[in-house]
């Protein structure tokens, strides 16, 4: 058999510590969907995030997830660095997601929750993605649910001020006309 590690035939047995008699133990590597996403977000405070895509997923139980991809400039987490990459999930078979998502929809966007309709958060999650690169302020406080007494992570969200966002788009838009 031959593949992008070489000729796998020609190796002795004592090369692999795990054993392959068993010829099917890689075989669904082929159709397998690799881990998408990156860490969940920790309690802590988030001064600015950095929207890269906002997205709706079907996870593999077949629930209905939203999910928030961010770039974290500042953060006063240690599990979170600046640079790093962190989303926000939310599962819409709890009551909760749509107040969630209206609530980030409105600190994303700057406006008041009354102005967050079903129609401006399906555009916000759409292929187009229009939220990215836009900022935003987390502080996530861990709480232990009152049904089930799991914790739970409950993020605040606010906007990041008008002046900031402003720069924050003209030096994206420099970005993209960069040569590399």
């Amino acid at each position: 058999m031959s593949s992008m590690f070489g000729n796998s035939e020609n190796q002795s047995q004592s090369t692999y510590p795990i054993s392959t008699s068993n010829s099917d133990i890689f075989g669904a590597i082929g159709a397998a969907k690799p881990r998408e996403g990156a860490p969940y977000i920790i309690p802590g405070l988030y001064p600015i995030l950095y929207i890269d895509a906002l997205k709706i997923i079907k996870a593999r139980a077949g629930d209905t997830l939203a999910i928030a991809e961010f770039t974290i400039l500042k953060s006063t987490v240690a599990g979170r660095l600046a640079g790093s990459s962190m989303n926000w999930l939310c599962n819409f078979r709890h009551d909760a997601t749509a107040g969630n998502i209206r609530s980030f929809l409105a600190a994303v966007m700057d406006v008041s929750v009354d102005e967050v309709d079903a129609e401006g958060a399906k555009y916000a999650y759409s292929e187009s993605n229009p939220c990215c690169g836009r900022l935003v302020r987390c502080e996530a406080t861990e709480i232990i649910t009152k049904v089930n007494q799991t914790p739970f992570t409950v993020c605040r969200w606010t906007s990041i001020p008008k002046d900031i966002q402003e720069k924050a788009n003209s030096l994206k838009s420099e970005l993209l006309q960069m040569p590399f």
